[in-house]
């Protein structure tokens, strides 16, 4: 198959979807990817790029389809909104372009929901199938980033949602429980496809646990939406002999997260 994939992080970005699509060219399939200069988590765009025009670039025989990001998304959440809308614009720009070229389109939702619509603009003039995989569920990740929830801004979101999920062909979801809200807006059956056991080089770590102390270990992304602010306040409060809570990871969250580490003084960070 002639599989392209819209999303908004790809290698050399660490996430599951490089895995995805490496396993994918390994079976046979041609596969291409759509996105944006890589930024994650510093939100500015990696060493070796510049954030300007469009460009081709080849990985493991997969051709990357890239174009500029809006830096600075992490501290500033208009520019992480004038990001999602730069997605939107330049990719659909993109995929018009190309999408006769494909078999289907597959979108990783490791973020906005509006991630799909690059997509579906191809669909729209190609006739060529979607198969979406969510990660994130909206509208609830909108409102734990802290957008406002009011009626008029619940009515848009509600309108978007829809129009999304009942034009895709195929909905794929990481939590059977997201079939639920999912279906709230269309009564297409949710697949489930949970995460695999990623392939990881095995290397030695500088990090080393303090021995005769019970660890408590968070190991992962780093952003907003694991609340990891009230977990290492929880952590203190219950004050428990001898244990200890170790937060290793990268995101753009980080800093906030040392911020309270620092004050608080009590945690490996």
């Amino acid at each position: 198959m002639r599989i392209l994939i819209v999303s908004e992080v790809f290698y050399p970005e660490d996430f599951m979807v490089n895995e995805l699509a490496v396993e994918w060219q390994r079976m046979g399939h041609q596969v291409e990817v759509l996105s944006q200069y890589p930024s994650y988590p510093q939100s500015y765009v990696f060493d070796g790029y510049e954030n300007g025009g469009r460009r081709i670039e080849e990985w493991n025989g997969i051709r990357i389809h890239r174009f500029p990001v809006i830096e600075g998304y992490r501290d500033s959440k208009m520019r992480k909104f004038a990001n999602y809308l730069r997605f939107v614009k330049e990719g659909k720009s993109i995929a018009r372009q190309i999408g006769k070229d494909f078999d289907v389109v597959f979108v990783s939702q490791t973020g906005p929901l509006t991630v799909a619509l690059p997509a579906l603009a191809a669909r729209k003039k190609w006739g060529v199938p979607v198969a979406i995989l969510t990660l994130d569920i909206w509208p609830d990740v909108v409102w734990t980033y802290g957008v406002p929830k009011l009626k008029p801004i619940e009515w848009l979101l509600d309108k978007l949602i829809k129009r999304i999920y009942s034009r895709c062909d195929k909905i794929l979801v990481s939590s059977k429980r997201f079939a639920s809200t999912i279906n709230h807006y269309t009564n297409q059956e949710c697949i489930y496809a949970p995460n695999w056991l990623r392939r990881v080089e095995e290397v030695d770590s500088t990090l080393r646990l303090e021995t005769g102390k019970f660890h408590f270990t968070f190991t992962g992304n780093i952003s907003r939406y694991q609340n990891l602010e009230n977990t290492i306040r929880g952590f203190v409060k219950a004050d428990i002999k001898d244990a200890v809570l170790n937060i290793v990871g990268d995101g753009s969250y980080a800093e906030q997260v040392r911020a309270v580490i620092q004050e608080l003084g009590t945690v490996n960070g």
